[in-house]
């Protein structure tokens, strides 16, 4: 059997994380809610290669201080809506990742970065825009605390927890170490201005919490694979 596709997300603080999934169960289709609110910095490395992965997700988050990130507008993705990101201590991350695992990138995965957080997906142009409007109307730009890397098997729908390697606090703080994450219960054009649902504003990785694989977008993921 081969091995399921490893997926690789950003860590953030825990009211950060509880805001995206309140958004996230606000406006995703119920039916096609499986895996909680993420950020995707890879979505399909090979899993049999994980002992690898962590080991170079280690080194990298070991090298790395928790850092800003900024929510700076809400953006179509079409048939969806998503949140914009954007961080240049995050770009780098991202690139050094991608340069150690080059050979194992799929087409997706190889493709220009841009950083996101899916809160709607698969519906109809229409509602998409209708989603657009209410949402950047209520949104104000925020900042949030990216605070580790998080790994996960994609198991045909929901993901697995593998690890969270957290980055290193500044200063004479105890060593950190990865721990396993622990899924929570009963989960299985741009228009800028803005623990998981509505609110645009501002917990912790949770994508295997309610809910990827070769060639897919992160809008792709949900459900499937986002």
């Amino acid at each position: 059997m081969v091995p399921a596709p490893i997926v690789v997300t950003l860590a953030v603080d825990e009211a950060t994380q509880a805001g995206w999934d309140g958004l996230r169960r606000q406006w995703f289709p119920p039916e096609r809610l499986v895996v909680g609110a993420h950020l995707t910095l890879f979505h399909a490395l090979p899993g049999g290669r994980l002992d690898a992965l962590l080991l170079d997700v280690a080194e990298v988050a070991a090298t790395t201080e928790p850092f800003a990130v900024a929510i700076t507008a809400v953006r179509s993705l079409g048939r969806g809506v998503a949140l914009r990101v954007g961080s240049a201590i995050l770009d780098r991350l991202h690139a050094d990742l991608a340069d150690r695992w080059r050979p194992w990138l799929t087409p997706q995965d190889a493709a220009r970065f841009c950083s996101h957080v899916t809160i709607q997906n698969k519906v109809s142009p229409k509602v998409a825009r209708s989603t657009l409007a209410e949402v950047a109307g209520d949104f104000t730009p925020y900042e949030a605390l990216a605070t580790g890397l998080a790994t996960w098997r994609y198991v045909g729908g929901p993901w697995e927890p593998v690890l969270v390697t957290p980055f290193p606090s500044p200063g004479p703080s105890p060593v950190l170490r990865a721990t396993p994450i622990v899924p929570e219960p009963g989960l299985s054009g741009d228009q800028g201005g803005p623990r998981s649902p509505a609110s645009a504003g501002p917990p912790r990785p949770n994508p295997s919490g309610i809910a990827g694989v070769g060639g897919v977008s992160d809008e792709q993921h949900d459900g499937h694979l986002s």
